[in-house]
């Protein structure tokens, strides 16, 4: 009956028992399931970049079996949510010996450790990139600024966020294009 929250249960479990901000768990499960990790949620491009009603709802019935917590921080823009494993969630996750994501471990890590502006970028160029008929970078920087012009993103750190994209396997970099890319 829990199986589906596993990998959500093991994905926070992975990060030291909790995430900070419903903007990053997203970005997190988006980001990870491209990259070949057992996530089966559908992502639609939202505000925020890919956004999945399902994993929105799943983390709600986790909050109701009380596998996880909610906890709101205001914040000067509003409120951050916090999410973390409970003693319930914790029970179900030492049920299960092998995890799913356990090849996604360090990668889990290093993603966790950016920030949602950060996590939002990369998600959002990754759709763009998977959106377009041909991956061109000069195109994929332009659609970022327009798309997201109110986050003000300039040239480095979309260039930094394809970078990343290219050196973890998320994208295959276009051997006939010049990067634009400064660092």
């Amino acid at each position: 009956m829990f199986g589906k929250y596993l990998n959500v249960l093991q994905l926070i479990d992975y990060l030291g028992g909790s995430i900070d901000g419903r903007k990053k768990f997203q970005k997190l499960v988006y980001l990870i399931q491209h990259r070949g990790g057992p996530f089966k949620e559908v992502f639609q491009y939202h505000l925020y970049g890919p956004f999945s009603e399902q994993l929105a709802n799943e983390l709600e019935e986790m909050k109701g079996f009380r596998l996880v917590t909610e906890t709101p921080e205001r914040t000067y823009s509003g409120h951050k949510y916090t999410y973390s494993i409970t003693e319930e969630g914790k029970n179900l996750l030492q049920s299960v010996p092998n995890s799913n994501l356990e090849p996604f471990k360090d990668l889990i890590r290093d993603l966790g450790q950016r920030d949602a502006r950060n996590l939002e970028l990369m998600a959002t160029t990754l759709f763009l990139s998977e959106s377009a008929r041909s991956v061109n970078e000069s195109n994929i920087v332009k659609n970022v600024k327009d798309l997201k012009s109110e986050q003000k993103y300039d040239d480095a750190e979309i260039g930094k966020s394809l970078e990343y994209l290219y050196n973890h396997g998320f994208l295959q970099k276009p051997e006939s294009e010049k990067s634009l890319i400064v660092i």
